[in-house]
Formats: C-alpha cells, structure tokens, sequence
C-alpha cells in the first residue's frame, strides 16, 4: 500500500512540475501556444529548479539553474543557445553572483568573449572579433546603480517621495 501512495505521488508531483509557460516574442506570458513564440519548462527538486527556455520550433534557448534555499539564486552553469541550437553564452553562476567564466561565441562558432569573475567582479577579460581576432573589451554587465549607491539606495529615495493619498490608506 505504501508503495502505490509513493508511486502515485511520484507521478503527480512530475506531471505538475512539467507544465509548459509560452510567451510572445516580448516574453509577456501568454495563454496557449498559439501566437507563442517561446515556451518555458520549469523542473524543480528538493534543492533545485532547472528552467528550459526553447523557440517555439523546440529549439533549446536557453538552461537557467536555480538552487532553492532562503530565496531562488541562480547557481552553476546557465547556458543560452542561438535559434539555429549553437552554443551562445556559458555562464557560471555562485548563489546569484557571476561567479567563474563568462564564454561568449558568435554563430559561427567562434568566441566572442570570455571573461573571469570571482564573486560578481570582473578578474580579467577578452573580446573577439567574428573572425576570432582579438579586439577592444567591453563590458558583459554592468549592474544598475544610483548616484554611484546600489538599488536600496534608489528604493529608499523613491520610498521617501511617494505621497499616498488619504483614501490609500484606509
């Protein structure tokens, strides 16, 4: 008897975890397949939370890592693909934090970039060409801040200058 009640929740926690999100090509959710052009598979375990991104022809574009924990964190190693199925970026990832290589390749296979971050600050970096030569480096992110103050700061500013009125607080 224990066994089915396993077996049987087993299947149930898999079909449910298997559910298929599409988006247009603005990646808004959208109802149904019909006008997507993405759809999203989101696999989750104990610890874990794998979402796949494809193109609406079922091409892979995209694998994000998650660990579960306090909060959701990208974690390990995240990887976006062209529509044509060729790699585009590897990236590593450390609860959140770009945290490892940064891989960067044009369409036809050559590197872009790559790139070495120790806990979300960049160590060292090269750009490519398209021929695979090497060019100027430029940035691969740069987190948004506020008069040079993270986000917190930006959130406390617009915290202080809302006006809500008498009828919001009730």
């Amino acid at each position: 008897m224990k066994e089915i009640i396993l077996i049987t929740s087993i299947i149930l926690i898999s079909l449910n975890l298997k559910s298929q999100i599409y988006y247009d090509k603005s990646f808004h959710e959208i109802e149904n397949r019909d006008g997507a052009s993405y759809y999203r598979v989101i696999d989750t375990t104990y610890n874990e939370i794998i979402e796949r991104t494809y193109f609406i022809n079922d091409t892979l574009k995209e694998i994000i890592h998650y660990s579960v924990g306090k909060s959701k964190m990208k974690h390990g190693k995240n990887l976006q693909y062209y529509e044509s199925g060729k790699l585009y970026y590897d990236i590593d990832y450390c609860n959140d934090r770009l945290n490892g290589y940064v891989r960067g390749y044009f369409e036809n296979g050559n590197k872009k970039r790559i790139d070495f971050y120790k806990n979300d600050t960049l160590v060292k970096g090269n750009c490519y060409t398209v021929s695979g030569y090497d060019t100027t480096y430029y940035i691969f992110q740069k987190n948004a801040t506020y008069k040079g103050q993270n986000l917190e700061a930006f959130s406390r500013f617009v915290a202080s200058k809302v006006k809500y009125p008498p009828e919001a607080s009730e």
